[in-house]
């Protein structure tokens, strides 16, 4: 089914090709209408031919063509605008200068000052992307570096996701007893979310048995908290 656009598009070259072929056929099987063209045409010339109009005509035709040409290259490429990465406050209104600029959080923007994007960006949650920042340093290996960019986040909202990162943090560089701490009020605060905290709690074990395998007496702390709050996440049959 044809769109509305791509109608409103075809009527006028329908129109034009109608037009056209209907003036050939007359020119084709009329004499009179071919004279009256000839004539026609041989005026023209000679009014446009003459000086001042020719180049007044020339420079029309040329301007034409470089609209025609641009708006071709604009439909085609784009218009050229870009927005570039700011934690400038904008004073409001448009702006005169060759690049748009979309506010972002400064934690990130810090990081991205200059950066020039073809595309618009998404709006970004800054929490969440420095959550993301803290899930890199842990992977790496690099637990105080985690601890350092927890401790510079702002407020993190009250979730699940929130409280994992945390005790994980905390878990990561054998501060045991408040990451078990934040566990337990996590398991308590969140009981839908048990079995996400035991598979948090076991990846924790596995991080410490596989970066400090000195740590032995963490990782039993871990593994046996993981088998508490999997016991409490287990349905319990009533009589």
């Amino acid at each position: 089914m044809s769109s509305p656009t791509a109608t409103r598009h075809l009527w006028p070259w329908l129109w034009t090709l109608l037009s056209v072929a209907g003036f050939t056929a007359l020119l084709i099987y009329s004499p009179s209408a071919r004279e009256i063209t000839r004539d026609a045409v041989a005026m023209l010339f000679s009014i446009f031919a003459t000086p001042f109009i020719l180049e007044t005509t020339v420079a029309i035709i040329g301007l034409v063509i470089v609209l025609t040409y641009n708006q071709w290259r604009l439909n085609k490429e784009g218009d050229g605008w870009v927005y570039m990465v700011t934690n400038e406050d904008e004073p409001g209104g448009s702006s005169s200068t060759t690049a748009q600029k979309d506010q972002l959080p400064k934690a990130i923007t810090q990081r991205l000052q200059g950066v020039v994007l073809k595309d618009k960006p998404e709006p970004l949650d800054e929490s969440q992307a420095i959550a993301g920042v803290i899930e890199g340093y842990l992977e790496l290996g690099m637990p105080s570096q985690a601890l350092d960019e927890l401790h510079r986040t702002p407020e993190l909202p009250d979730t699940v996701a929130s409280a994992m990162l945390r005790f994980r943090v905390l878990g990561a560089n054998l501060a045991t007893e408040p990451a078990l701490s934040l566990l337990r009020d996590a398991s308590e605060r969140f009981p839908q979310s048990r079995p996400e905290l035991v598979i948090a709690a076991q990846d924790i074990a596995h991080w410490i048995e596989k970066h400090m395998q000195s740590q032995m007496k963490a990782y039993n702390a871990w593994r046996n908290e993981a088998d508490v709050i999997a016991r409490l996440s287990v349905p319990r049959r009533t009589a």
